[in-house]
């Protein structure tokens, strides 16, 4: 105990400091309990997961199949669909309706924007003009309704997105004619994605794993969606990993 204060009170004397004495103290770790090792994660082959590009090319997909409220509208005299880089969808809560248009707080932007990795930009004012139907203050316009209107080139600090004059010169479809057409629009997602699992992408390989696995469009077959649901969980697809998962699981 002696040689311990001794050694101790040469260290504090020893420092250069003038001010308060600074003790400096050096350890050396017991042979018996070593530092424990740095961490490293285990090896893996698996290439790196891209949710966002299997979200991304999801989404591209669907917005070909978007379809907006009111599609026909009349601007500057021609008709038009509404759909293209110029039309935009749009959601907000209305502040204000005034006879130039309606005063909104919320977004506009691509369709679907939303479902994005990146999400719709930040909420501000803008104009929504020529908007046919009745609003008042405090009313939600939600993206659920899907609805567009045309951004064009607008000044002043505020924005200004066009909904146009609707055309009501489109026929109605009876509901045949409607299920006639969505038949046809699943027949074309269904080659679409069938094209894609041939190709070996991975949305394909997932998106007809799933169908086979429910029997949504084509016969049930597990061992085929097992098939195509590994490969595309071997490219990294999140949703077929999890797919795989439950269905290891016992039910």
């Amino acid at each position: 105990m002696k040689l311990l204060a001794f050694l101790l009170c040469s260290v504090i004397c020893a420092c250069p400091d003038e001010g308060a004495a600074q003790v400096i103290v050096h350890y050396r770790r017991h042979p018996a309990h070593p530092a424990p090792a740095a961490h490293h994660p285990a090896a893996t082959n698996a290439p790196p997961v891209n949710h966002d590009a299997e979200t991304i090319a999801q989404v591209h997909y669907y917005q070909k199949l978007f379809v907006p409220t009111d599609p026909w509208r009349i601007l500057h005299g021609a008709t038009n669909y509404a759909k293209g880089p110029e039309w935009f969808q749009f959601e907000g809560r209305v502040l204000q309706v005034t006879t130039a248009g309606i005063l909104l707080d919320g977004w506009f932007a691509e369709p679907l924007a939303y479902q994005l990795p990146a999400g719709p930009p930040a909420n501000r004012h803008f104009l929504l003009e020529n908007y046919p139907h009745p609003v008042s203050p405090g009313q939600i316009l939600s993206r659920v309704q899907s609805l567009v209107a045309h951004h064009g080139e607008s000044g002043g600090a505020i924005p200004r997105l066009d909904y146009g004059l609707v055309w009501t010169g489109v026929p109605v479809l009876t509901a045949a004619e409607a299920a006639e057409a969505r038949t046809e629009r699943e027949a074309k997602v269904l080659a679409y994605q069938q094209e894609l699992a041939a190709k070996g992408d991975l949305y394909g390989q997932y998106k007809m794993g799933m169908r086979y696995l429910k029997g949504d469009g084509v016969p049930r077959d597990l061992a085929r969606a097992r098939a195509l649901l590994e490969s595309a969980a071997a490219q990294g697809s999140p949703s077929a990993i999890a797919a795989l998962k439950d269905l290891d699981e016992p039910p």
